[in-house]
């Protein structure tokens, strides 16, 4: 599934904008409900107007459900449009440079994956799919059509690979995951198109903070889907809501965090970050 030069973009921004506008029109309304329903509970309890107060406080559950609901929408999509911020860098580029041309042959998924295809492709680093890029975070032996020992960067390639318990292989068939060196082939899962061995390194590394990130977001989940059932069974309301937004609001500051964590890539940052996850 490959994104469209500038259509996906402009079309996110306009739902996120329109989304803004009708998160802070339905806040309105739904702490003004919240209120009205208080002060009618507390007034007409013993009147004939119990019926309005019941109807201020479906009111307030319903304009509540949905300020989560859109809000939880809204963070999604930020999150989204965020992590295509190199998509967007490197169409541009592809218009001047053709060496960025494969840009628009990177598939687009969640955000989490986004920004790791995204990272990779301003080193010049094609990947195919999602299942590639966590294929290759499992891998314990990597190998590279293209590749041979007396190439430069092969030994600081192959030393840096074991200090994070990867092996380099120069027989491609050692290896699940089919990477090359030089232009975009079909059938390969990644292509490292400056034809640098040492961008191996920046794949591993990448796609082993994708896996990392991607294992979160499903504990994260997991457990919110335990807290919105506990809350539904307290009868705790509108408010189980509250935890979908952070949903959104974890993949908002997993984008960033991926994006530290590929950014100014060094031998030993690659062999530090190995050490934490371990």
């Amino acid at each position: 599934m490959s994104t469209q030069t500038s259509v996906p973009k402009s079309r996110s921004a306009a739902v996120a904008a329109w989304l803004r506008v009708a998160v802070f029109a339905d806040f309105a309304l739904f702490t003004t409900a919240t209120a009205a329903s208080v002060f009618a509970s507390s007034r007409f309890a013993s009147t004939q107007l119990q019926s309005l107060a019941h109807a201020l406080h479906i009111a307030h559950e319903l304009f509540g459900a949905l300020f989560f609901v859109m809000l939880f929408v809204y963070l999604l999509i930020s999150a989204d449009i965020a992590s295509k911020t190199a998509y967007r860098e490197l169409k541009l580029r592809a218009a001047v440079d053709p060496k960025f041309e494969f840009i628009h042959q990177v598939p687009t998924s969640i955000p989490t994956f986004n920004v790791c295809a995204g990272a990779l492709a301003r080193s010049g680093i094609y990947v195919r799919s999602v299942v590639a890029l966590t294929e290759l975070g499992r891998c314990k032996t990597v190998a590279a059509k293209g590749n041979y020992p007396q190439r430069e960067g092969y030994a600081i390639t192959a030393e840096t690979l074991a200090k994070i318990g990867v092996a380099l292989s120069d027989d491609v068939k050692d290896c699940t995951v089919k990477i090359t060196l030089g232009e975009v082939e079909p059938h390969f899962d990644f292509a490292i198109t400056q034809n640098k061995i040492t961008h191996l390194l920046k794949c591993v590394h990448i796609a082993r903070v994708y896996r990392k990130y991607s294992l979160l977001s499903v504990l994260i989940l997991l457990g919110l889907g335990v807290a919105f059932f506990t809350m539904t069974v307290l009868e705790w309301g509108v408010y189980r809501y509250a935890a979908t937004t952070l949903i959104g609001a974890v993949q908002i500051r997993f984008v960033r965090k991926i994006e530290d964590a590929a950014s100014k890539l060094t031998f030993a940052k690659i062999v530090g970050n190995a050490k934490l996850r371990a």
